[in-house]
């Protein structure tokens, strides 16, 4: 019986979970490949913010990011690859700088 409990608590945080939605943030750098390189991280958010975001991002950005939405994701990403000579570290400061403007708009997301 207490496995049986155990496995619905779990059924029902793993649904919780799904409803939420997530933000992957995305920065490409060393374009000269056809594969570019990345730097990524992920948020949780709500189904709201993830259609928020994708509606506003360029305009929040002022043209410099831009997103893909698919269900309850929203990916951004900057608008054009960083040059060849601009290396991870660079990537890693546009990153954080995609982070703290969506988290300025929004709020705080958690790491997922």
């Amino acid at each position: 019986m207490l496995n049986a409990k155990a496995i619905m608590i779990s059924g029902l945080l793993l649904a919780t979970k799904v409803s939420a939605g997530l933000i992957q943030y995305s920065v490409y750098y060393d374009d000269k490949h056809d594969n570019p390189l990345y730097v990524r991280r992920h948020h949780t958010c709500s189904n709201q913010q993830v259609a928020l975001i994708h509606e506003n991002i360029i305009e929040w950005s002022s043209g410099k990011f831009s997103s893909w939405i698919d269900q309850n994701q929203v990916g951004v990403f900057n608008h054009r690859a960083l040059h060849d000579q601009e290396d991870a570290t660079k990537a890693r400061e546009l990153l954080n700088e995609m982070i703290a403007l969506v988290t300025r708009k929004l709020g705080v997301p958690q790491i997922a």
